[in-house]
């Protein structure tokens, strides 16, 4: 398993009100094609793709689609029927608004020191054009964002912040130049672009990144505890089973930093791979005075293909009070897969097949690893490559947007924090994956997964709006929005 391997990991949350504006250029896909099923899209300084503003009038719905053979989150309006006119229609799907489950946190990648390198490798039009692609309204509009506390894989070499042994008051405790030069740097160039960014260390580090201007919204107790286990694990873990991890929150970290003042910063347990469930969430959770200091459960994805995704709907039934978040993902992360597969598809499948069982089954967002790797998928200390939904060639000053990008900002721009999940029924058994939602805007907003070679025809059906007549193109995802009466 190939991920973030460091000590704590952490969210950001914070609202920043001023957008960026850009210079002129083509704004159309540039594609690129490098061998394999599909194509990515080439940024540079003059050149990049952007996503079209969803106006809408009531009446009138917004598809946008991205297929593998051509479209990259294309903007199609058309009016909503009061009546279905597709003759032989595959399938109906009813959308019950008024029955609603979770509520959205949001979605977004992990700012690494790996990420920030290679941001910087490129020319500053072009980290802007990068930028703005994950954060501004003119891309897919990432809201959390992930930090790993000090290094983790995804650096150059191993770090931390107070190796003077016995120093217990961690009075020689300080930042790195990784966090100011690679991280915060980026963080804060990402939060002058967004209208709405939420990320997510223990009270120092929720301290020293408060005084750059950065305000931690959450916390995980460990990275992957259970890989300091691992005999001979290479790089950077520290083990916690269950009960030690529930005695270190309530005896250690919990009152720590309510004492620091902290007791709002939202902490996560596990953030690790949801094989662990629900017994890691029982343990902890039954015992109140760890209870007490404890928000949600964060999950991983690699060991998803062991364990059903109705395991975390399960874990919901038994601690429905606490959010569940899943935190980390990437391709290319197992023995004998190529890290970085320029222009592959079914890596994008693989995302948006994640992310909607995932959301079928309680969880409220969901968190990418790094948000940009280079060619080789890198850098990392240990060789631990993998792909990344932007690989950036700073030989060539560009960067590839790759369709993993696309799969997730069919989610991330669409479906805004505070966005609650919504009932959807089918009236046959299908293939097609789907998700509804009703957003702070009183938009419906649905997303459909079609993994299969053949186009589906489907109507969806509001009763407070009416009919939605469409075609799921073959191999293709696609997010429709329209206002709900």
């Amino acid at each position: 398993m190939a991920d973030t391997r460091t000590w704590f990991c952490c969210f950001l949350a914070f609202f920043c009100g001023t957008v960026l504006t850009s210079t002129a250029r083509d704004t159309e896909c540039k594609k690129q094609y490098f061998g394999d099923s599909s194509f990515v899209c080439v940024c540079s300084a003059d050149q990049c793709d952007y996503v079209a503003a969803n106006k809408l009038r009531i009446g009138d719905y917004s598809v946008y689609t991205s297929t593998m053979t051509g479209d990259r989150l294309t903007r199609r309006v058309y009016n909503i029927d009061i009546k279905p006119n597709i003759s032989n229609t595959d399938i109906t799907f009813t959308i019950n608004s008024t029955h609603t489950y979770q509520q959205i946190l949001g979605f977004g990648g992990a700012f690494t020191d790996a990420a920030g390198i290679n941001i910087l490798n490129l020319t500053k039009d072009v980290q802007d054009r990068l930028l703005e692609s994950y954060y501004s309204p003119n891309g897919i509009e990432y809201t959390l964002g992930r930090i790993p506390m000090a290094s983790c894989d995804f650096s150059t070499h191993p770090y931390s912040y107070d190796d003077v042994v016995g120093d217990f008051s961690l009075e020689n405790f300080a930042l790195t130049k990784e966090d100011l030069s690679f991280k915060i740097p980026i963080i804060q160039r990402a939060l002058n672009m967004s209208q709405n960014i939420l990320n997510i260390f223990f009270f120092r580090f929720v301290e020293e990144y408060s005084k750059n201007g950065i305000q931690l919204w959450g916390l995980t107790a460990q990275n992957e505890p259970t890989d300091g286990a691992i005999e001979g694990f290479s790089f950077q873990a520290m083990y916690f089973n269950e009960t030690s991890q529930r005695d270190f929150i309530k005896l250690d970290l919990g009152p720590t930093l309510k004492a620091r003042g902290h007791k709002d910063v939202k902490l996560m347990i596990l953030d690790d791979n949801r094989i662990m469930l629900p017994r890691w969430a029982e343990t902890v959770l039954q015992d109140p005075d760890a209870a007490q200091y404890v928000s949600g459960i964060a999950v991983h994805w690699y060991l998803n293909s062991f364990i059903p995704a109705n395991i975390l709907s399960i874990t919901h039934d038994k601690c429905p009070d606490y959010f569940i978040l899943s935190t980390e993902a990437c391709a290319g992360s197992f023995p004998l897969t190529k890290p970085v597969m320029l222009g592959n598809w079914e890596r994008g499948e693989s995302y948006s097949h994640d992310v909607i069982t995932d959301l079928q089954n309680w969880v409220t967002g969901w968190v990418d690893w790094n948000i940009a790797l280079n060619m080789q998928g890198g850098p990392n200390w240990v060789e631990n490559f993998v792909d990344s939904p932007v690989i950036v060639d700073a030989e060539n000053d560009v960067f590839y947007k790759q369709p993993m990008y696309y799969h997730l900002g069919h989610f991330s721009k669409f479906v805004e924090p505070g966005s609650m999940r919504v009932d959807v029924k089918s009236d046959k058994t299908n293939d097609l994956l789907i998700v509804a939602f009703i957003t702070n805007k009183k938009r419906i907003t649905v997303v459909i997964l079609n993994s299969e070679n053949k186009a589906v025809k489907i109507h969806l059906y509001d009763i407070k709006s009416g009919y939605i007549n469409a075609e799921v193109p073959a191999r293709s995802i696609q997010t429709y929005t329209w206002m709900t009466k």
